[in-house]
């Protein structure tokens, strides 16, 4: 992907819940991971799934304040990790709602 090219929101949604595990675990990121993090939540914030987002996107302006609020959250990893599969999962569904085929 060029750093220029826009975002689908289908595309940018199952890439920020990657980014998210991977920074779940991680306890360094590169510089590319934070500016793709940006990238990513502004696509959802201003596509259809803006509403479906988990509370803590609307709050982690980046991708360090989202490491701080998930290693808050629970020491585990695994448990992080778990954490990150329900937030998503619970909305997953509601999210694909809108690409129903009227949208089509």
């Amino acid at each position: 992907m060029i750093a220029g090219d826009e975002l689908a929101p289908d595309e940018a949604w199952i890439m920020l819940q990657e980014l998210l595990r991977d920074a779940a675990v991680e306890s360094v990121q590169p510089r590319q991971a934070a500016t793709l993090y940006t990238r990513l939540r502004e696509t959802l914030l201003k596509s259809a799934y803006q509403p479906h987002l988990p509370g803590f996107m609307i709050q982690c302006l980046t991708l360090d304040r989202f490491r701080d609020f998930i290693r808050l959250y629970h020491p585990s990893p695994a448990e992080r990790i778990a954490f990150l599969d329900r937030a998503f999962a619970a909305r997953a569904h509601r999210a694909r709602d809108f690409l129903a085929d009227a949208d089509f």
